[in-house]
């Protein structure tokens, strides 16, 4: 699929790191970057966008995207953020409702909110979508981050059910879910806990950044509009 604009929401993360590094250079596509943090130097981006996800309101984020909705868009989002380290520890967790509810906010309602406003936009103006989510093996196997599993299982629930309203609209909506790879967000977890994902997976590794990009790569670039619903794992078979 030969899209026109690509958006990325959590550009700064280590996977949409490796996703742009892939990306054929000089590339033909917009690329316009959405993060919380100053941008990342990433030379593929033709701008970008610096935000708190957790509190900008997505109607003004909408109305103020630099970006043309009546041609061929891709939006990937690779928002995925762990709670509070400062209480975690190993077998036992005060269980803070403010914490889940921030991990619920930012990882699937933020998402959520912003998926809507992109189709919208879409519909309004005649153009076609591609959206890739980018979840995680939390969704399978759960997490003790809770607010962050709860998140990641929404995730599918968000592709299924966007896919089955608007796919014959124009809208293709995809999700990709890694299992544990080498990333900034893995590396913020205790070892213990990074060592209990990895004796799960039938592989016994972590996944490589480069694994996990290939695979968006394919989603958001590559795959037919027929894969539309499809949910691809690649977690090295982490499943329990």
């Amino acid at each position: 699929m030969r899209a026109h604009t690509l958006l990325i929401l959590g550009v700064n993360s280590t996977l949409a790191g490796a996703f742009l590094e892939q990306l054929k250079k000089p590339t033909h596509y917009y690329v316009l970057g959405i993060d919380r943090q100053e941008k990342a130097s990433y030379s593929q981006l033709t701008d970008y966008m610096m935000l708190d996800f957790s509190q900008t309101s997505i109607q003004q984020i909408g109305q103020e995207l630099p970006l043309d909705f009546s041609g061929e868009l891709v939006f990937i989002s690779c928002i995925g953020r762990f709670g509070d380290r400062k209480d975690k520890h190993q077998g036992r967790s005060r269980l803070s409702t403010t914490d889940v509810l921030a991990q619920i906010n930012v990882n699937l309602m933020y998402v959520t909110s912003f998926c809507c406003e992109v189709i919208n936009r879409c519909l309004y103006s005649g153009g076609k979508c591609r959206i890739v989510i980018v979840g995680s093996s939390a969704a399978w196997v759960g997490s003790r981050d809770i607010g962050y599993g709860i998140a990641k299982a929404g995730l599918n629930g968000l592709v299924l059910s966007l896919s089955k309203s608007f796919a014959t609209q124009g809208i293709t909506v995809l999700g990709v879910n890694p299992g544990i790879f080498d990333s900034l967000m893995a590396n913020n977890v205790s070892p213990e806990r990074q060592q209990d994902a990895i004796r799960s997976t039938h592989i016994k590794r972590a996944g490589q950044v480069d694994e996990i990009a290939s695979v968006l790569n394919y989603a958001a670039l590559e795959a037919p509009d027929y894969m539309t619903g499809a949910i691809l794992s690649v977690n090295g078979g982490q499943y329990t």
